[in-house]
C-alpha cells in the first residue's frame, strides 16, 4: 500500500502544476506525460499484484523500488518548487529539472518493464478497457426523471457537491420503489446479501476484471486500491442490516477528497446507525405524481393523449392500490 500511495501523491503534484494558473515551475510536456503514462501503469499494476514470496521483514523488492522511485520524483518536483519560490524572483533554471526527471523516468521505466513480465509470467492484465455506454447498449435504456421528489434531489445534490473533504454517507430511507438513482458503481443488497458477489459486481462496474476465486478480503483488498487516493461516488442499493454495511465498508478509503456513499434502505433505524447526518426521507408519490410518471414512462415528455387519459388514470389507480397492499 506505501507504493500505491507514492503514486497517487505524485500524480497529484503532477495534476496540481497542471491545474494551476500561475504553477512556480512547469514540466516539460514530455516527461509530464511519461511521469503520468508509467505512474498510471505502475498504479493499475498494484491493484492485482500479490508477490509470491513471504517478505516477513522487508518489503517487496518490486513494490520497494516503486516507493523509491516515486518519492524521487516527488522530492525533485518539489525541491525545484521550493528553489523557485526562495529565488528572489529570479528565474531557476529548467535544466536541473529536466535532467533529474530523466534519471527517474529511465528508472521507471524499468520498472514497467519488469512489471510486464511479470504480468506474462503470472498472466494478469492491467490494461483497462472503455467503459461502455449503458444508454447506447441497451435497447431498452431509456431516460430517467425525478417525479414528486425534486426537493430531495436538491437535497441530495447539495450533499454531494458539498466542501466538506472527509468520507461523507448519505442515507436515504423510503419503500421499495420509492425512487431510484443513476450512478457508475451501484451494488443492490438486499436482505439475503453476499459480500463476495457484491465486491464482484461493484469491480466490475469499475472495470476491474476479477477471478471467481478470489475470497471477500481478497476482492475487498483490490477495490481498496482502486478507490485509495481517487474521488469516487458508491451506491448501497436496498440495504436491510448493519451487518451488510460492516462487510463493505472497512474496504472503502476516506481520501479526504470529498468522496461519497449513498445507502437506500426501508429501515429507518438502519439509517441512523449508519451516519450521523440527516436522513432524505422518501415518501410514496401521490395520484398526481403517479400519473406524471406513468405518462411520462409510457408517452415520454409529449404526455399522454388525451383520448388515452381515462383509462390510463383509471391503470394507474389500480397499480397504487396494488402497491398498497403490498406494504
Amino acid at each position: 500500500m506505501a507504493a500505491y500511495g507514492a503514486l497517487v501523491s505524485v500524480m497529484n503534484i503532477i495534476d496540481t502544476l497542471h491545474l494551476h494558473p500561475h504553477p512556480p515551475i512547469s514540466l516539460h510536456p514530455k516527461q509530464a506525460e511519461s511521469l503520468t503514462e508509467n505512474v498510471t501503469f505502475l498504479q493499475d499494476f498494484l491493484e492485482v499484484y500479490n508477490p509470491r514470496l513471504d517478505y516477513s521483514k522487508e518489503a517487496d523488492p518490486l513494490e520497494r523500488r516503486i516507493v523509491d522511485a516515486a518519492y524521487a520524483a516527488e522530492d525533485i518536483i518539489e525541491s525545484h518548487i521550493v528553489d523557485q519560490i526562495t529565488s528572489d524572483g529570479g528565474k531557476i533554471s529548467p535544466d536541473s529539472l529536466y535532467e533529474a526527471l530523466e534519471k527517474v523516468i529511465r528508472d521507471m521505466d524499468l520498472i514497467k518493464k519488469d512489471a510486464k513480465e511479470i504480468e506474462q509470467t503470472l498472466g494478469v492484465h492491467t490494461t483497462k478497457s472503455m467503459p461502455s455506454d449503458s444508454s447506447k447498449s441497451s435497447p431498452t435504456a431509456k431516460e430517467s426523471s425525478m417525479v414528486g421528489a425534486e426537493h430531495l434531489m436538491l437535497e441530495m445534490k447539495d450533499k454531494l457537491t458539498s466542501d466538506r473533504r472527509d468520507l461523507q454517507i448519505i442515507p436515504i430511507v423510503g419503500m421499495g420503489g420509492s425512487g431510484a438513482f443513476h450512478v457508475s458503481a451501484w451494488a443492490a443488497i438486499s436482505q439475503e446479501y453476499n459480500n463476495q458477489e457484491m465486491l464482484i459486481d461493484i469491480l466490475g462496474q469499475l472495470n476491474k476484471v476479477v477471478g471467481q476465486n478470489l475470497g471477500v478480503d481478497g476482492l475487498g483488498e483490490i477495490l481498496y486500491k482502486h478507490l485509495f487516493g481517487r474521488r469516487y461516488l458508491i451506491v448501497l442499493d436496498d440495504m436491510w442490516s448493519i451487518e451488510a454495511w460492516d462487510g463493505i465498508r472497512r474496504f472503502l478509503p476516506d481520501n479526504k477528497n470529498g468522496s461519497r456513499i449513498v445507502v437506500t434502505t426501508r429501515l429507518s433505524n438502519l439509517a441512523s446507525n449508519l451516519s450521523n447526518s440527516k436522513n432524505l426521507e422518501m415518501s410514496l408519490l401521490n395520484e398526481v405524481d403517479s400519473w406524471d410518471m406513468l405518462s411520462k414512462t409510457v408517452f415520454g415528455e409529449e404526455g399522454c393523449p388525451p383520448e388515452l387519459e381515462e383509462i390510463g388514470k383509471r391503470i394507474e389507480k389500480v397499480a397504487k392500490d396494488f402497491r398498497c397492499q403490498l406494504l
